[in-house]
Formats: structure tokens, C-alpha cells, sequence
């Protein structure tokens, strides 16, 4: 669901209520990621890989965490694809 500045404001007012999705395998799917007995690879990415561990999802680098923070929803893996590759992340 893309959002409109509306829609942000109303997020802001409280006149409109939302709820992350929870990033599970199934959704890697749809991005077109491919399971390599859980590491994740996307045809777009070059060099690292997405690794699932006990707290989340993290993108891996020759054995090295890119990001500090665990991904656990859908649109925090759109927002690290968007800044590692510079293209949204889309079915």
C-alpha cells in the first residue's frame, strides 16, 4: 500500500490506524528473493545476501551484519533494498 501525504496526515491525526506486516519466507517469495537454505539471494543484489536469524533478517556481506538492526517488517526490507540498490523493492 503506497501512502499519500493524506494518509500520512491522517496516521498523524489518529483518523487512520496501521499495522506493519510481519516479514516471514513467504513474503521473500513474492520479492523474488531465492531461498539457498535460509540465505536469501535477489537476482539485483551484488556481493551480500539476506540471512534470517533468531531476532530477524539481516543483509550480509562477506560474513559482516550491513545493517545494525534486526528487518522483521515488510516495509523495513523495502526501505534497506531501496537504499542498498537504489529501486523499490516490488512484486
Amino acid at each position: 500500500m503506497k501512502l499519500t501525504a493524506q494518509d500520512i496526515a491522517d496516521i498523524d491525526q489518529k483518523k487512520l490506524e496501521v499495522f506493519p506486516i510481519p516479514l516471514v519466507k513467504e513474503w521473500l517469495g513474492k520479492f523474488q528473493f531465492i531461498n539457498q537454505e535460509n540465505v536469501f539471494i535477489h537476482f539485483k543484489s551484488s556481493g551480500y545476501h539476506l540471512q534470517q536469524m533468531k531476532d530477524g533478517f539481516y543483509f550480509i556481506k562477506r560474513d559482516n551484519r550491513l545493517n545494525e538492526f534486526p528487518i522483521i517488517y515488510v516495509h523495513q526490507l523495502q526501505n534497506a533494498f531501496y537504499w542498498m540498490v537504489g529501486e523499490d523493492l516490488a512484486f
